[in-house]
C-alpha cells in the first residue's frame, strides 16, 4: 500500500504481471460460453486484495473510503 500525494486514502500496489494475470482471467471468462469458474477465480483475487487493504487500513486507524456490502459474498473463494 502507498499513499500518493494529493490523495486522502492509500492505494494498493499491484505488480504488472499480477494485473496481467487478472486481465487474462477476465478475458477467458468473457471468451468462454460458461465463464463462471474463471469469474469466481478473478473475484476471489479481488476479494483477497480488498481483505489485505481493509486490514492494513484498520491497523493504521484509517476509515474505509467505501461502505462494505451487507453480505459476505466471495469471502469463501
Amino acid at each position: 500500500m502507498l499513499r500518493l500525494p494529493g490523495r486522502r486514502f492509500p492505494g494498493l500496489f499491484v505488480q504488472g504481471d499480477t494485473l496481467s494475470a487478472l486481465r487474462d482471467l477476465l478475458d477467458a471468462a468473457a471468451d468462454s460460453g460458461d465463464g463462471a469458474d474463471v469469474l469466481a477465480e478473478a473475484r476471489s483475487t479481488v476479494y483477497e486484495w480488498l481483505h489485505c487493504y481493509e486490514d492494513a487500513l484498520d491497523k493504521h486507524g484509517i476509515t474505509l473510503p467505501y461502505a462494505k456490502p451487507a453480505d459476505n459474498r466471495g469471502e469463501d473463494g
